[in-house]
C-alpha cells in the first residue's frame, strides 16, 4: 500500500512523512471525525506480506494496548487498510533524544528529569511482563514541556510475569527460537551482553540499555561504541566504558547507578527499575526533575551544582553502601571476546546459491553488512544487509546479469560484474559505474586492493583459452594483464584476492578438465617480482582475515594460515578450523571473511544435492500443467530428441552427467559418466547422436559428441578453446556453439571438422539457435545494453539483424515450423514471437507473454548461459523445469560469526 499526502484511510488523511524504520512506515495525519492529529504506522510494502513481520507488528499493537502510561505513546486503535494494518498512535511532538544528544551532552538538571520518566516507563511496561528490547535515544522522545515518551514497542516481547527468581529477577520472557534461530534482536550500542550472544533476556536487558542511554545523555558519547558493529558488540562484550568521561558534577549514586545498569553479570545489575525511580525522585524534590515547561531557573553552572548538591545529600547513605559494595566486589574482568553465531536467512527468490559456480554475496571490510544478489522483478540485482537489521535494501538502481559482488577497501562502493561489463556502485545509491568492457566470459572472480586497482580473472581468447589475472583502475582504464603466462596455457588462474598492503594477491588455480575443487591450488602472485608460489594443495577459495589467510579445501573444511602480508611469509603452518562451507563442483567456496573477524557462509550438507527436488512438467499454452513420470533431480538443461520420443537431460548430482529419458518407456539412462562435467546436450537432426560440453581429457569445457544409444567411445570435436553447444544446423553438417559469451562458433562435423567463428566478437552472444529450414540464427546478445533475442540471416550473418524480444529476452528456441520463435523474458516467463518471412526479409510480429509462472530457466555461469526448457515437435506444449515451491525453495540460509575465533 503506498501511502502520499491526502491519502484517507477511514477518517485520517496523510499530512506529511515522519520517519521510515526497519519496523515500519510512519505518516502524520489527521482525524477528520475527532479533528486532532494522529501517527499512522504501517508496515513497508517490501514486506506487507512477511508472516513473521505482520505478526510483530500485531503483537506491538497488542502490547501498546496493554499498556496506559503518561511516558509511554499511546495506540489509538488498528485499521485494516487494502490488506495493510494500520496502527494508529498518539502524535508525540518533540525531538528524539538521539537529536537532543547530537548537540552535545545533557546537563545534568536535564538528564535527570529525563531519565527518571524513561525508567518509570519501562517499570510500567515490566509490570506488565513486557520488554522493551530496543531502548535507545532514537525511541525517546522529548515534549516541548519536558514530558518523555518511550517509543517503538515493535521489537517487545510480552509473556505472563514469571516467578522471582534471585534478586528478584524475573524468567526469560525470549528465546533463541523467538528470535530466528538466534538473530540478534536490537541495536548493538545498547544491546546487554546476554542479548549479543542470542541467549534468553529478561527485564535486565532494558536496565543494561537504560544504563547506556543515561551515560550517553551525561557523557555526549555511547559507553560502547566501535567503527562497526563487530567492534561495537566486541566492546560490549568486553569494554568498559570510560568512566572517567562522566562529568564531575554527576552524584556518587548516579555514577553508581549506571555502573550496576551496565554490569556484565545480569545478577548484579538491578532487577528493577524502580531503584532508578526512588534515586532520580530526590532530585525532583529538590527541584531539578520538574519538566521543562517551568524554565524558572536558568541552566547556570551554579544552578547545577545546587541541584548535585541537593542529590547527593539525599542518597548519601545510598551512594556510600554502594560505593561500599562496589569496593569490595571491584571492577569484573574484562572478558576475552566469545564468539557470536546467528544464521541470516536471505530471500533470493527462488534461485539456488548451491547451484552456482561463483560466490554470489560478501561481507564488508568492517564485518558491518553483507551485499548479495536476489531478484526481483525477474531481473537480478545487489541487496545490502547490515547485520544489526532485519530487512535489506536495494543498493542503487543496478540490475542485469550481476555476478561476484566485491567491497573496496574503505567499505563505501561494490563492485560487480554485469555480464562482461565490470562495474561498482556506491552503498548509499546511486546509478551504476562502469570501468570496464569487453571481459571475455564474463569475469572470473574480482577483488579491490588497497592501491586503488581491481585484479580479476577474465579467459584468454585464442589457443588453450584458459583464465589468466588482469587489473584495471578502480576509476577505470585500460586492463593490463598482471601475470605471465606461456602462451597456449590453458591453466585456469581464478577468484583473485587482494591481500592489504598491495603486494600480494591470492589465487586459485587448476587444471582444466579436473574439474573438482579438489584439483585446485592455492597460489601467491608477488606483484612485485611477478614470482608464483603454491601455498596449498586442494584448495577452493581464499580470503585474508584477522592475519590469516583463510581457505577451503575439497570437502570444504576451512583453513587458517598465519600469514605476513608485508612480507609475503606464513608464519606458521596451516590450522584446521570447525566449519565447513559448500564447495561447487566447479567454482568458488561459499565463504567471505572480514578483516575485522567476522565470516559468512554457506554451509556444507550431508545427503542429497538441495536442488534435487526439481521436476519436470509439461505445460500447455494456457498455462496447465501435467507432470512428467520422471524422478526429483538436479536437472538444469534438456532438449527433445528430433523425434519427440526422447529427452537428453543435463542433471547436475551424481556426477554432473548427461542422461537420456524415454518418453515412451518411463525410463532414465545415463549416457556419460566420470569426475569431470559434462553438459549441454543438443542432438543431431538424425538423432543418432548427441553433442554436449565436457571438460574431460584436461580439457576447458569444449565439444564432445557420442551415440545416443551409448556405444562406442566418447569423441573430442575440434571446437574453439571453450564452447557450450545451441544447436546443430538441420543438415547434420555443423553444430554452432557460444565461446566465452563473446563470439559465436560453427563447428563443422564432417571432413577436417574445422571450427571458426561466424559473429562476434561483441558483448555477450549466446544460445545460438539455427532455424528448422535453416535460414536463420537466433541468439542473446547483449549489445544494446540489456539482454534481448535477435535474428540474423544464416549463414550470410552479416545480411540483416533484427531485435525480436522488447523488455529483455534470452534463451530463444524455434517452433518445428519455423513461424514462432519463444524466448524467456525479463521476468522469466516464456514468451512469443510470431516470425514471416518476406523474400529475404524477416518480418518479426509483436512478442507476448505466453506464461505467467517462472520456472527454472536453465544454468547460467560466466559464459554458459543454457535454455532449461524445450518447445514440443507440435508447438503446442512445453517442457519446463520446475524448482521446489517450498519456502525453503526462496531463502538461503547463511552462518555468520563475529568474533570468530581462528586458533
Amino acid at each position: 500500500m503506498t501511502l502520499t499526502t491526502g491519502t484517507r484511510i477511514g477518517p485520517y488523511e496523510i499530512v506529511s512523512t515522519l520517519g521510515a524504520g526497519g519496523m515500519g512506515e510512519v505518516f502524520r495525519a489527521r482525524d477528520t471525525r475527532l479533528k486532532r492529529d494522529v501517527a499512522l504506522k504501517i508496515l513497508p510494502l517490501s514486506v506487507a506480506n512477511d508472516h513473521d513481520r505482520i505478526a510483530r507488528f500485531e503483537r506491538e499493537a497488542e502490547l501498546l494496548a496493554a499498556l496506559n502510561h503518561p511516558n509511554i505513546a499511546q495506540i489509538h486503535g488498528v485499521v485494516d487498510a487494502n490488506e495493510s494494518l494500520v496502527l494508529v498512535m498518539e502524535l508525540v511532538e518533540g525531538e528524539d533524544l538521539a537529536a537532543r544528544i547530537a548537540r552535545g551532552p545533557v546537563p545534568l538538571d536535564e538528564a535527570l528529569p529525563i531519565a527518571r520518566q524513561i525508567a518509570e516507563a519501562l517499570e510500567a511496561a515490566h509490570e506488565r511482563g513486557i520488554i522493551h528490547r530496543d531502548l535507545k535515544p532514537a525511541n525517546v522522545k522529548v515534549r516541548p514541556d519536558g514530558t518523555v515518551k518511550v517509543l517503538d514497542f515493535g521489537l517487545a516481547r510480552s509473556g505472563q510475569p514469571a516467578p522471582t527468581g534471585p534478586n528478584g529477577a524475573t524468567g526469560a520472557v525470549t528465546s533463541p527460537a523467538m528470535t530466528m534461530q538466534g538473530v540478534i534482536m536490537g541495536t548493538a550500542a545498547y544491546m546487554s551482553p546476554e542479548q549479543a550472544r542470542g541467549k534468553p533476556v529478561d527485564r535486565r536487558a532494558d536496565v543494561w540499555a537504560y544504563g547506556a542511554v543515561l551515560f550517553e545523555m551525561l557523557t555526549g558519547k555511547r559507553p560502547f561504541d566501535g567503527g562497526d558493529v563487530t567492534d561495537t558488540i566486541a566492546a560490549v562484550l568486553r569494554a568498559e566504558p570510560d568512566w572517567q568521561s562522566l562529568p564531575r558534577e554527576v552524584p556518587e549514586a548516579v555514577s553508581m547507578l549506571i555502573r550496576r545498569c551496565l554490569d556484565k553479570d545480569p545478577q548484579r545489575r538491578p532487577s528493577h527499575l524502580s531503584v532508578a525511580t526512588f534515586l532520580l525522585s530526590g532530585s525532583a524534590e529538590m527541584g531539578a526533575s520538574a519538566p521543562r515547561a517551568a524554565q524558572t531557573i536558568p541552566h547556570t553552572a551554579a544552578r547545577r551544582r545546587l541541584v548535585t548538591l541537593a542529590v547527593s545529600t539525599f542518597v548519601a547513605g545510598v551512594a556510600v553502601a554502594g560505593a561500599i559494595a562496589w569496593r569490595f566486589l571491584g571492577r569484573p574482568e574484562a572478558a576475552s571476546t566469545p564468539p557470536v553465531r546467528f544464521t541470516m536467512a536471505v530471500d533470493t527468490a527462488g534461485e539456488t546459491w548451491r547451484d552456482l559456480t561463483d560466490r554470489p554475496f560478501v561481507m564488508s571490510p568492517d564485518g558491518r553488512a553483507l551485499v548479495y544478489r536476489a531478484s526481483t522483478g525477474g531481473l537480478p540485482r545487489l541487496f545490502i544487509r547490515t547485520l544489526d537489521r532485519l530487512e535489506p535494501r536495494q543498493l542503487g538502481d543496478a540490475s542485469g546479469l550481476l555476478r561476484t559482488p566485491f567491497f573496496s577497501p574503505d567499505g563505501q562502493w561494490v563492485g560487480f560484474f554485469d555480464g562482461p561489463v565490470l562495474k561498482k556502485v556506491r552503498v548509499s545509491g546511486g546509478p551504476p559505474v562502469i570501468i570496464a568492457g569487453g571481459i571475455n566470459a564474463g569475469g572470473f572472480g574480482a577483488s579491490w586492493s588497497d592501491d586503488g586497482s581491481i585484479v580479476y580473472g577474465e579467459r584468454r581468447a585464442g589457443a588453450g583459452a584458459g583464465t589468466m589475472l588482469m587489473t584495471v583502475p578502480a576509476s577505470g582504464g585500460e586492463p593490463k594483464t598482471l601475470e605471465t603466462v606461456d602462451s597456449g596455457s590453458d591453466k585456469e588462474d581464478t577468484f583473485p584476492v587482494a591481500l592489504p598492503q598491495s603486494r600480494g594477491v591470492l589465487f586459485t588455480t587448476h587444471e582444466p578438465g579436473r574439474g573438482a575443487a579438489s584439483e585446485g591450488r592455492l597460489m601467491l602472485l608477488d606483484r612485485t617480482t611477478g614470482e608464483r608460489r603454491e601455498l596449498a594443495a586442494a584448495a577452493s577459495g581464499a580470503d585474508f582475515i584477522a592475519g590469516r589467510i583463510v581457505y577451503a579445501d575439497s570437502l570444504g573444511r576451512l583453513h587458517a594460515l598465519p600469514f605476513d602480508p608485508s612480507t609475503l611469509k606464513a608464519l606458521a603452518p596451516p590450522s584446521g578450523l570447525d566449519e565447513r562451507v559448500h564447495v561447487p563442483v566447479v567454482g568458488q567456496a561459499m565463504f567471505s571473511a572480514a578483516l575485522s573477524g567476522a565470516i559468512a557462509f554457506l554451509p556444507a550438507i550431508e545427503g542429497a544435492n538441495p536442488v534435487s527436488g526439481r521436476s519436470l512438467v509439461w505445460v500447455d499454452r494456457h498455462g496447465r500443467e501435467e507432470p512428467l513420470a520422471a524422478p526429483p533431480r538436479a536437472y538444469a538443461v534438456l532438449r527433445f530428441s528430433p523425434d519427440g520420443t526422447r529427452l537428453a537431460l543435463d542433471i547436475r548430482d551424481e556426477g554432473n552427467d548427461i542422461w537420456i529419458w524415454s518418453l515412451e518407456r518411463g525410463v532414465l539412462t545415463r549416457l556419460t559418466s566420470g569426475p569431470t562435467l559434462d553438459m549441454a546436450p543438443v542432438w543431431t537432426p538424425d538423432g543418432r547422436r548427441i553433442i554436449w560440453t565436457s571438460t574431460r581429457d584436461n580439457a576447458n569445457p569444449t565439444l564432445y559428441w557420442q551415440a545416443a544409444d551409448g556405444t562406442g567411445a566418447a569423441e573430442r570435436l575440434n571446437g574453439p578453446g571453450v564452447a557450450y553447444p545451441g544447436s546443430v544446423t538441420p543438415d547434420g553438417q555443423a553444430v554452432l556453439s557460444s565461446s566465452g559469451a563473446r563470439a559465436i562458433f560453427r563447428t563443422s562435423l564432417t571432413g577436417d571438422r574445422k571450427s571458426e567463428s561466424i559473429l562476434g566478437p561483441m558483448q555477450a552472444l549466446l544460445t545460438p539457435e539455427v532455424s528448422p529450414d535453416g535460414r536463420w540464427l537466433a541468439y542473446e546478445s547483449t549489445e544494446s545494453g540489456q539482454p534481448e533475442v535477435y535474428v540474423r540471416p544464416y549463414p550470410n550473418v552479416d545480411g540483416g539483424r533484427w531485435q525480436i524480444s522488447t523488455e529483455r529476452g534470452s534463451r530463444p528456441a524455434w517452433s518445428r515450423n519455423g513461424r514462432e520463435l519463444f524466448f524467456l523474458d525479463g521476468a522469466d516467463r516464456l514468451s512469443v514471437a510470431p516470425i514471416a518471412v518476406n523474400g529475404n526479409t524477416l518480418v518479426p510480429g509483436v512478442p507476448r507473454r505466453l506464461l505467467d509462472v517462472a520456472y527454472y530457466p536453465g544454468f547460467s555461469s560466466r559464459g554458459a548461459y543454457l535454455r532449461g526448457y524445450d518447445v514440443s515437435p507440435d508447438g503446442q506444449r512445453f517442457l519446463m523445469i520446475k524448482s521446489r515451491t517450498d519456502a525453503a525453495a526462496s531463502q538461503t540460509v547463511l552462518t555468520v560469526v563475529v568474533n570468530w575465533p581462528l586458533r
